[in-house]
């Protein structure tokens, strides 16, 4: 167990260590969550109903996102963030987002077709471990190109990531950020018993601010042993931190914590 009966963990919660194990211990532990929705998450939240009705169905549905957007408008209402004019230019973002993907997927999946959405993972992570990971996949396709003059196919475990402008390359090699899909890939594999040389996997980013024809991006991972050793190996930590019961806090990760400055963490 690691704390509270608990006999699983997700990446975020994964991540939320990684970044600070007190404010692991405040969220999780203790279930003090200052969380407070903003209209970009909001936003991402819609574009993936919109996006999963596309990989269920191969067409795009724009009354998906809608019924979505204003389900969350209305939620947080009495938040002055949560304008009319906020949701118009959501709207806009989502249509011009929507019309590229129909192609984006063609260009980089060719003949591809549809295997699941938000695909729970709940799989035990070592032979004698008591922890199971956990984790909902965006999608899961199976893509065909042609290569020279053989048609590969390969399975592809795809996870939506909404943003303005794209990611840094930083972002883009952080072992952190990676390792999401990472595990995704991997437990899905020992899930579905495919031999992972047979599966690839990336983020889409879908960038509101961008210029058109530019709006979808696909990041892919290269996910081989070597890096699905690394990724399992910070999972493995962040259990063996939690179990420890040591939760130190990491003050340079205060900036944008909600924790910071509050009752609940003094420095």
């Amino acid at each position: 167990m690691l704390y509270n009966n608990k006999e699983h963990i997700s990446y975020s919660e994964v991540k939320e260590w990684h970044d600070c194990p007190f404010r692991h211990k405040l969220k999780y532990i203790d279930g003090i969550d200052l969380f407070k929705s903003i209209p970009a998450i909001d936003f991402g939240t819609a574009v993936h109903s919109m996006c999963e009705h596309f990989l269920k169905t191969k067409e795009m549905d724009f009354e998906k996102y809608e019924n979505k957007i204003n389900e969350l408008w209305e939620k947080y209402k009495d938040n002055p963030l949560y304008s009319e004019s906020e949701k118009q230019k959501c709207n806009e973002h989502a249509k011009l987002i929507m019309n590229e993907i129909p192609n984006f997927m063609q260009e980089n999946f060719g003949e591809w077709e549809f295997i699941a959405c938000e695909e729970l993972l709940m799989e035990q992570i070592q032979e004698n471990s008591d922890t199971k990971f956990k984790g909902f996949i965006d999608g899961v396709i199976k893509g065909k190109k042609l290569v020279r003059t053989k048609i590969k196919e390969y399975y592809w475990i795809i996870d939506w990531k909404t943003t303005s402008w794209g990611w840094a390359m930083s972002k883009k090699n952080d072992l952190m950020v990676k390792s999401q899909i990472v595990l995704y890939k991997s437990f899905w594999s020992t899930k579905n018993n495919i031999d992972i040389k047979d599966i690839k996997c990336g983020f889409v980013l879908l960038k509101k601010d961008a210029k058109d024809g530019n709006r979808c991006e696909l990041v892919e991972i290269s996910a081989g042993e070597e890096t699905i050793k690394k990724s399992l190996n910070i999972l493995n930590s962040c259990i063996n931190g939690i179990k420890s019961g040591i939760t130190m806090k990491k003050t340079y990760n205060c900036k944008y914590c909600a924790y910071d400055k509050t009752e609940h963490c003094v420095k």
